[in-house]
């Protein structure tokens, strides 16, 4: 593919494993000019309306014109791995272990969940050992995250009820009516969990190995909570909806509130997608659409420590790949490096948004890769998401690593 051309795929369709955040003690600058392009003065919540395509304060679009001439392209995938089965399996999510990863997958059979499956995968990404998991409260598993030496997996279940259930201890260890869980992160091994309470407001709790309850909080400002990334200092944070834009807060370690924010927002209506924090800050990535019927693009938004947009940037589609942003994730990497397919493009940027290397990894139109995870572990970042090529008979799990 010629380096136009790879430009141009860049805007095609779009937790994770969490480092320190030593960065985000710094606010850093207001504006930067990673592409020689003076930034209009951002507003309350990083609004301009010097930007009339998107309202948002930034450089164009991600495409041609956006990334500067001779961008390296990113790093090459190491290795890559698809875990195809007879039955339809979806990913939860990746989870390091003491050696290797976990994925836990729900199992689709006959248009019906059955037992939920973990997968133990080595450092080479071959499945060690497969576990089903029968003794759950309900198939329908929607989070995953792994403390210590511990995996809780949680879902909903009813009117609805939230669980969470410690898979090595086999047991329930959180319960709470009317919670909807979507979402978890380890924290001194601990997990929190996040996601929606009565549909009104949203959830987050903090709960011990042994199903101690530390605190659990009503936030109300927004619908629903559904990501969640905790920092070494204790410091959580969840990305969700309200009516006016996404939704960040962030919470110290015992349950107090430190602030909300409306990221990105103006007049768009915004998905949460992704976030991440990392050694260089904290970073959340959106899906967004103008109007009815226009094309739907990503934005990733870099936050201080104290809730203030330091820089957006918008990533645009391109309609002559025929593909629409859907999926993607982001995971710090000396800098947020966001991902998504379905021809798998990643862009890695500098701390001050300015663009290191982007790219797509493949011209086989017949391949479609979905992102719907990303984490650092170790030394290896981790892509999963959802496999399928010209031969397959339904989408399958799958890793990669770079």
């Amino acid at each position: 593919m010629d380096r136009t051309s790879r430009r141009a795929v860049l805007a095609a369709l779009g937790s994770a494993g969490l480092a320190g955040c030593s960065a985000l003690e710094d606010d850093g600058p207001d504006s930067v000019t990673p592409y020689g392009v003076s930034l209009p003065e951002t507003v309350s919540g990083g609004v301009s309306a010097d930007i009339p395509n998107y309202g948002l304060a930034g450089p164009p679009p991600l495409g041609d014109r956006a990334v500067p001439p001779g961008s390296p392209d990113p790093p090459a995938i190491d290795r890559e791995r698809v875990y195809a089965a007879d039955r339809r399996r979806t990913p939860v999510d990746v989870a390091a272990r003491e050696s290797g990863l976990e994925m836990v997958v729900t199992v689709t059979e006959a248009s019906s969940l059955v037992a939920p499956q973990r997968l133990r995968i080595d450092d080479a990404g071959s499945v060690t050992e497969q576990e089903s998991l029968e003794s759950l409260p309900t198939t329908n598993v929607g989070l995953h995250a792994r403390t210590g030496s511990r995996t809780v997996v949680g879902g909903s279940v009813g009117y609805p009820e939230g669980w969470l259930y410690a898979l090595e201890d086999r047991r329930v260890v959180y319960e709470s009516d009317g919670d909807q869980l979507r979402a978890a992160a380890p924290l001194d091994g601990d997990v929190v969990a996040a996601g929606t309470v009565d549909s009104a407001a949203g959830v987050l709790a903090r709960v011990g190995p042994t199903g101690t309850v530390r605190w659990r909080e009503r936030v109300d400002g927004g619908t629903a909570l559904k990501a969640v990334a905790t920092a070494p200092n204790g410091s959580v944070f969840a990305y969700g909806i309200r009516a006016d834009g996404g939704w960040l807060v962030a919470y110290d370690a015992d349950g107090t509130e430190r602030w909300q924010a409306t990221v990105p927002a103006g007049e768009q209506s915004y998905v949460p997608l992704d976030l991440a924090v990392g050694p260089s800050g904290l970073y959340v990535l959106a899906r967004g659409v103008e109007s009815f019927g226009e094309r739907p693009y990503f934005v990733l938004a870099a936050v201080t420590a104290d809730g203030t947009v330091q820089w957006q940037r918008v990533l645009a589609d391109d309609a002559s790949y025929g593909e629409t942003m859907f999926f993607g994730a982001v995971l710090d990497r000396g800098g947020p490096v966001v991902a998504g397919g379905p021809r798998l493009w990643r862009t890695g940027f500098e701390p001050d948004g300015g663009v290191r290397w982007s790219g797509d990894d493949t011209d086989d139109a017949s391949v479609r890769r979905s992102v719907t995870g990303a984490g650092q572990f170790g030394g290896d970042a981790v892509l999963s998401g959802y496999y399928a090529d010209a031969d397959s008979e339904r989408p399958d799990p799958w890793l990669a690593w770079f």
